[in-house]
């Protein structure tokens, strides 16, 4: 297994730009079946103090984005969501198994 770490710089609350962004750079490190791709924090949105309106709902866009994504490629990955709850919003780490 090898960790691959992906770092970029994202368009400002646009989860469906982060990613794609993340896709072609998960795609140019070319991740094997079985190995662990490492995405920033907040990566679909950008670290806001916005993130009560920036926070999904558990299972929401950003964490289907990340298992189709493991599931594809056969990969595990980590990613940091801003994840809506009754108190507002929480910055999880989401690890997802292919």
């Amino acid at each position: 297994m090898y960790i691959i770490c992906i770092q970029f710089d994202p368009v400002w609350e646009n989860p469906p730009a982060n990613h794609a962004r993340a896709d072609a750079l998960v795609a140019s490190a070319d991740p094997r079946p079985g190995d662990l791709v490492l995405l920033p924090e907040m990566f679909a949105t950008g670290f806001t103090m916005n993130a009560s309106a920036a926070a999904e709902p558990p299972g929401g866009p950003t964490r289907q984005y990340l298992s189709r994504l493991a599931e594809r490629r056969g990969i595990y990955v980590l990613g940091g969501v801003a994840t809506a709850r009754d108190s507002g919003a929480r910055n999880e780490a989401v690890l997802i198994a292919p």
